[in-house]
């Protein structure tokens, strides 16, 4: 009787998520550096499943556990990174529209600005802040405007 009692408190715990530095689940974080592993569980003891060679590379947060927390990145894939290796330094990655392999990086955030640079699908880029649907950002030395949703890495909001 026992076992079974640990058993499903230790699943209770896995499935609550703990209170978080970032916000809510609904939120995005960085990589600290330039190489992270993430797991299969939230302990060194479980193997890795991908290693990440990007600083700065966003990951949604999914579920916080004691040290660790559970991440999704662009492509879907979920798993688990300890809390010292993100950041809340804002990034995203560029995602193109309809058939378009690039998106336009604005001159300015006024409506006519005219375009400074095409910048190629899946660009992580720099950000420094949004607001009104436009987030200037920044990657190669270049900065300038996006809207806000070709950006993955940042919370939409309606």
């Amino acid at each position: 009787m026992f076992h079974i009692l640990f058993r499903i408190f230790i699943i209770v715990i896995l499935l609550v998520p703990t209170k978080s530095f970032a916000g809510d689940a609904d939120s995005f974080m960085s990589l600290r550096a330039d190489e992270v592993f993430m797991r299969y569980g939230p302990s060194t003891d479980h193997p890795i499943k991908w290693v990440y060679h990007q600083k700065g590379w966003p990951m949604k947060i999914v579920l916080r556990f004691d040290q660790w927390v559970k991440v999704m990145d662009v492509s879907g894939e979920v798993g688990w990174i300890h809390n010292s290796l993100l950041s809340t330094k804002k990034h995203g990655i560029a995602q193109a529209m309809d058939e378009k392999s690039y998106v336009v990086l604005k001159k300015s955030n006024k409506k006519d600005s005219s375009g400074v640079l095409r910048i190629e699908e899946g660009t992580l880029l720099k950000v420094y802040g949004c607001e009104e649907g436009l987030c200037k950002v920044g990657a190669s030395g270049y900065k300038g405007y996006l809207e806000k949703k070709l950006l993955w890495g940042i919370v939409q909001t309606q």
